[in-house]
């Protein structure tokens, strides 16, 4: 390893201890910014559960009551609500990873004010939106478990203990990849907007809303939906939350080298571009 790359990586350990040494930071503002969301609002934090289910109504109408699109092993989940808890387990995650990474985009040059008056660990700025992402997708989640037991779906008792993880990746997911696209939106201001047409054209090749088995293509296309790690994570809620299974070990693997990869090479390319920011914000 060159001298070069040495200090690189010391660099993003370096930022790797400041993000545990300010994650109490971290969390101020995330609680602030959802305090802040709602503030004036007559119905406050319901508005962070409202547009999820005004959203998933409209699709469980659209897909399941229109089109007539049925879930495989429903028998498994048990229930005529099969497909509403196959949409639910795909898009609170999605809602959640996709706003979060589309306002992490924009966690540096939307502060740009702040980080040239003091001297301001900005990787919090990036932690801060998405710990906002995964406390709303908590309180989603929490809403869709407990109409789950109402209905009489049930939640096994390692749902509980799986959940956790899954934020845990899910989060660590969307921390890399809003790192690496507020670090490049610093000095390519076409990112915000490219970031937006990529979450649209990757929310239809995830099967959030349509079931893979249901389309009509030779097998080696459905087989590209591995190349996803998003469907992967998708496919590990599912397993949780409706087909009560243990998580898949495959697309465990999967999403946990996603993330490692992608996280490395955010916080590689933030420590090389850091001393340059301040000068291009």
């Amino acid at each position: 390893m060159s001298t070069m790359d040495g200090g690189k990586s010391v660099a993003v350990a370096e930022l790797v201890r400041l993000l545990a040494t300010h994650r109490r930071l971290a969390w101020r503002m995330a609680l602030r910014e959802i305090r802040f969301q709602y503030v004036g609002s007559s119905i406050g934090f319901v508005w962070a559960v409202l547009h999820p289910l005004l959203m998933i109504g409209i699709y469980s109408v659209v897909f399941s009551g229109l089109l007539g699109i049925r879930v495989p092993r429903a028998e498994a989940a048990g229930g005529p609500l099969d497909y509403t808890v196959y949409l639910c387990a795909g898009l609170l995650p999605w809602f959640a990873f996709s706003d979060g990474l589309l306002r992490g985009c924009n966690a540096f040059v939307g502060n740009a004010g702040l980080l040239k008056k003091i001297q301001f660990p900005s990787l919090v700025l990036v932690a801060s939106t998405c710990l906002v992402s995964l406390i709303n997708l908590v309180i989603s989640l929490s809403i869709f478990i407990l109409l789950l037991v109402a209905f009489g779906y049930g939640v096994p008792w390692y749902a509980v203990l799986a959940l956790p993880l899954l934020l845990l990746l899910q989060t660590l997911f969307l921390f890399g990849g809003a790192l690496l696209a507020a670090t490049l939106n610093v000095f390519f201001r076409d990112v915000a907007q490219l970031l937006l047409f990529i979450t649209m054209i990757w929310f239809w090749l995830t099967p959030i809303v349509y079931v893979p088995e249901a389309i009509r293509a030779p097998s080696e296309y459905l087989a590209l939906f591995n190349l996803n790690p998003f469907y992967h994570l998708v496919v590990l809620y599912r397993d949780v939350l409706m087909y009560h299974q243990v998580p898949a070990w495959g697309s465990l693997c999967v999403v946990g080298g996603v993330v490692v990869g992608l996280s490395a090479l955010a916080l590689w390319l933030f420590a090389r571009l850091e001393g340059e920011m301040l000068d291009t914000l």
